[in-house]
């Protein structure tokens, strides 16, 4: 889904949700899918900002550091 589609559907459920009569569970139902949509996006950009700014290697090799070079040496950590 890509961010214009995902705002999009934010928008379309926001107002859905405030523009019609809902009981309190449909209510609470259709809040947690507009937060969770809104957590998704954010937390999709922070990992693009990571990405795009390298800051994954950085990390990598800062736990690699921190592990003594063992885990990430390891059959398994490749």
């Amino acid at each position: 889904m890509t961010p214009f589609a995902a705002t999009y559907t934010i928008g379309y459920n926001i107002r859905i949700t405030f523009l019609s009569r809902h009981l309190s569970a449909e209510l609470a139902s259709q809040l947690l899918i507009i937060l969770w949509a809104i957590q998704s996006l954010i937390s999709m950009g922070f990992l693009v900002y990571w990405q795009l700014y390298g800051h994954l290697s950085e990390f990598r090799t800062k736990l690699a550091l921190c592990q003594s070079l063992r885990g990430l040496s390891s059959p398994r950590g490749q």
